[in-house]
């Protein structure tokens, strides 16, 4: 867990370097810990390398992937920071960023303020990430809905409902070994 000298871990991908420097800057000033990402490759290694807490993206990006795209994959990858979303987006965009949690939606051209108000308030609604969660193990629990049950298991766990002298240890026994059911 964060100590008392932690800082919080912000990253930032944005479009317009400069921007993103001077935005570092100012979160630095903040008391805030800034990385910047140069491309969402490179932003999605640091969210696996270390703890980071929120992220600032701009959802046009001058690679292949939009913002929104980039913070999708994470959800995806559970990987799950406290999201500031910089751009002037459709209403659909809108509403994909509420499913994907975004934290706050800031205005392409806002100032530099009202985005460090939108970090500084994001970071409030949520709790700070303590422990880095491997890669790996992100993935085991992603791909767990994938696993089958055992058809064999599925017919005798079916055969106990119909059977009264069936008892609840013989039942969980058997529940237990099958990671899908259990």
């Amino acid at each position: 867990l964060l100590g008392m000298n932690d800082r919080r871990v912000i990253a930032i991908l944005l479009a317009d370097a400069p921007r993103a420097e001077e935005l570092s800057g100012a979160l630095h000033r903040e008391g805030f810990e800034s990385v910047l990402a140069h491309s969402s490759d490179e932003l999605c290694r640091l969210l696996n390398q270390r703890r980071v807490d929120g992220v600032v993206i701009e959802n046009q990006l001058h690679g292949f992937l939009r913002g929104l795209e980039i913070i999708e994959r994470l959800a995806s990858d559970l990987v799950r920071p406290a999201i500031v979303l910089l751009g002037d987006l459709t209403p659909e965009d809108e509403r994909l960023a509420t499913r994907l949690k975004v934290e706050q939606l800031v205005g392409r051209r806002e100032r530099r303020a009202a985005i460090l108000q939108a970090v500084k308030s994001s970071l409030l609604q949520t709790s700070p990430a303590g422990i880095l969660i491997p890669a790996a193990a992100r993935s085991l629990v992603r791909n767990c809905a994938a696993i089958q049950p055992l058809p064999q298991l599925l017919a005798k766990v079916a055969g106990y409902l119909d059977d009264p002298q069936a008892s609840t240890a013989d039942l969980a026994r058997d529940i237990s070994t099958d990671p899908r059911i259990t």
